[in-house]
């Protein structure tokens, strides 16, 4: 079932889906996205869906659940259709059609968070727009091409195709004065579980432990060796009471801890 629930007599489904370029689809753990509008905007049934635990052999498998972000850019409106597509490096790539977006951008998903770390230079879009960016009246799909480095985007009001050249993606994704850096987890608060994420400039031992507010270690997320990247981790609080909790990343490099709240 689509984490949305039920369609309502078909003006709320599934408008798109994205593949990953060159993936298993033997595996269960390799993902694929669909993308679906909303009933209302007081029934945001829509938004992105990751479906992962099924295969080509065993569709029946696979199960669906939303994907946030920070902003909320994601839980998509009741416009047809939020096209998206997935490039060479796995960024989820989001054509947001209706008039409060009006912008195409990049995703970086981890587990179910999805981080934006590139946007395409839009005229029109209502919160950063660029004078020299493409004049979008309603973006509904985009495509990337193979070797990643054009974006062709379909724009339904005008009725025009956009042509991006030479786009690079993940700048925004780079670690330049740190070795490692700790994201604030999301949601937050959260209950019970919340996404942690972290990225490293060098690979290494790395632990990662949630503490209480005695210091007490209640949780070891991680222990272990982890290649450089961005890296992120499900924690679960439904054995833990409401409450104030650290996590702390310790690598080689240095300490580093943010807070979070569990509200039950």
């Amino acid at each position: 079932m689509e984490p949305g629930g039920p369609h309502n007599n078909g003006f709320d489904v599934i408008r798109d889906i994205a593949t990953v370029p060159n993936a298993d689809y033997l595996l269960p753990e390799t993902p694929f996205y669909t993308s679906r509008n909303s009933l209302s905007a007081a029934q945001v049934t829509g938004g992105i869906a990751i479906w992962t635990g099924g295969s080509q052999l065993n569709p029946g498998g696979y199960t669906g659940t939303r994907i946030a972000d920070a902003s909320g850019e994601l839980a998509l409106g009741t416009s047809i259709a939020y096209g998206i597509n997935v490039d060479k490096d796995g960024y989820l790539w989001v054509a947001g059609n209706d008039t409060t977006r009006k912008w195409v951008k990049a995703y970086q998903v981890l587990i179910n968070f999805a981080n934006n770390v590139y946007s395409l230079p839009s005229a029109t879009d209502p919160v950063n727009p660029d004078p020299n960016g493409a004049p979008f009246a309603n973006p509904n799909d985009v495509v990337i091409s193979a070797d990643g480095n054009t974006a062709y985007v379909t724009d339904a009001g005008t009725k025009t195709v956009h042509l991006f050249r030479n786009i690079v993606v993940g700048i925004k994704d780079k670690i330049s004065d740190f070795d490692f850096a700790l994201n604030q987890n999301y949601p937050n608060p959260f209950n019970p579980s919340t996404v942690i994420s972290y990225k490293l400039a060098q690979a290494g031992d790395v632990r990662l432990i949630v503490t209480n507010s005695l210091g007490e270690v209640v949780e070891t997320l991680i222990s272990g060796y982890k290649e450089a990247g961005s890296h992120a981790v499900q924690f679960d609080g439904s054995k833990l009471s409401s409450g104030v909790y650290n996590y702390t990343l310790i690598t080689a490099n240095g300490v580093t801890s943010r807070k979070m709240i569990l509200v039950k």
